[in-house]
């Protein structure tokens, strides 16, 4: 026997339903800022490694912030708002976001979570910068009631270097040793913040890092002063003292970077991308006016992506050239001059609509190239209708130079044209060599 035997006692399946997504009032945008506020401090870091891409393209930001946050890991994300707790959830395809009262507010597109991440960048950029001017000037204070009274930097002839609130170590008013010690402690924090800043305008004057150590002191205690090591640089060789000698380790380079392979092509991505591009620009000018940044920058980025798969179409499916007609057999002259003038059965090789100008070409056998500009409805200083205007250019191969009989060169095309009499004699010698 089988429970499927049974089917009243099964339980039913439930249907998965479309979740219906809405746009965000203005109540939801303030829990979306919020959100974005917090996470943007939380992960900051993770952000600034690729920031074109998790912060600035709102199209590949939210696939990015999923693969990092969401999958395999927990989907609720709470955060402060008005100073109480509220909560969203970071689905697959879309959001959901819940009040400080637990209240569902709605489902929403990843769209404009990352819209939120991008616009409150600046504010929390903005707040930080504040936060940190505020604390170096609470640390300058601090350093300067300190010296005035005297209760962490000593002697009374030294100071400390600014935003240092207190000495490394504190071996003052006990023996000449411990004095003596405590100085070389002082001179050697001067000397670390003199190589940090020797470069630096504002850098104290020399003569405030001078120590004075009193003289019977010093014929007391003859131990040498040691400073401060520099920290090498990443990606720098380090010196190491061993035994036997000095050896030069070179830190390791750089792990491979990671490579995701995929068998579509350049121009099947970024068909993709601009349907993703296009779709998100409608959906900000539905939120936003056309003069927005948002929307002027979304609009750019569909234009060159558009651009951008027009010319590697142009590359991968060049448009096929006409196929020319045959050359007749031209027995006598007027027939290869109806020939010339009927150059428009050559086809339109291409035009240039800058200066409205058509061009017609005819290829040869030996390699030669008869090249026709056209220039339609020309208007002529006497008094006449306008009319079609069209100049030869032959590019002749193995042209014979004037005034010689031997010396030949190809011919390219320059400003000046050919005559329809040398055209019909190099269409008789043509021929002739046919024969």
């Amino acid at each position: 026997m089988s429970v499927e035997d049974f089917p009243e006692v099964m339980p039913e399946q439930e249907e998965k339903t479309k979740v219906e997504l809405q746009k965000p009032t203005e109540e939801v945008w303030e829990y979306l800022n919020a959100f974005a506020r917090g996470f943007i401090k939380l992960r900051k870091n993770w952000f600034l490694e690729n920031y074109q891409n998790r912060v600035m393209d709102v199209t590949t930001s939210p696939i990015l912030i999923r693969q990092e946050f969401c999958e395999g890991r927990s989907r609720t994300h709470y955060f402060e708002i008005r100073e109480k707790s509220a909560f969203i959830n970071l689905f697959d395809d879309y959001i959901q976001v819940f009040s400080v009262n637990c209240d569902y507010l709605g489902d929403y597109d990843w769209f404009y979570l990352a819209a939120a991440i991008q616009s409150m960048w600046n504010v929390v950029a903005i707040e930080e910068a504040q936060q940190k001017n505020e604390e170096e000037q609470s640390s300058e204070e601090v350093c300067d009631v300190a010296q005035s009274e005297n209760t962490d930097c000593k002697p009374e002839q030294s100071s400390c270097p600014p935003g240092q609130t207190s000495c490394p170590r504190e071996n003052w008013g006990t023996s000449d040793e411990d004095q003596l010690q405590g100085w070389r402690e002082c001179a050697a924090c001067w000397n670390h913040y003199k190589k940090l800043h020797e470069h630096d305008e504002e850098a104290p004057e020399e003569e405030n890092v001078g120590i004075e150590i009193p003289q019977d002191i010093m014929e007391e205690v003859t131990e040498p002063v040691e400073d401060y090591q520099e920290i090498p640089e990443e990606n720098e060789s380090v010196i190491v003292e061993q035994p036997e000698g000095i050896a030069i380790v070179d830190i390791p380079s750089e792990p491979e970077l990671y490579e995701e392979v995929s068998e579509k092509t350049d121009i099947d991505i970024a068909r993709e991308e601009n349907q993703k591009a296009q779709m998100y620009l409608e959906m900000l000018t539905e939120e936003f006016s056309q003069n927005d940044i948002r929307v002027r920058k979304q609009k750019i980025l569909v234009a060159a992506l558009a651009g951008y798969i027009h010319d590697l179409d142009m590359v991968l499916n060049p448009p096929e050239e006409p196929e020319q007609p045959e050359l007749p057999k031209l027995k006598n002259n007027d027939q290869r001059k109806e020939w010339l003038n009927n150059y428009k059965e050559w086809g339109l090789w291409y035009r240039d609509e800058n200066i409205d100008v058509n061009y017609y070409k005819y290829d040869f056998d030996d390699g030669s190239r008869l090249v026709v500009a056209e220039y339609p409805q020309r208007e002529q200083g006497w008094k006449c209708i306008p009319r079609d205007e069209h100049y030869y250019h032959l590019l002749e191969k193995g042209r014979r130079k004037a005034g010689t009989t031997d010396e030949i060169y190809d011919h390219q095309y320059i400003q000046y044209a050919d005559s329809e009499t040398y055209l019909v004699e190099f269409l008789k010698n043509l021929q002739k060599g046919e024969k």
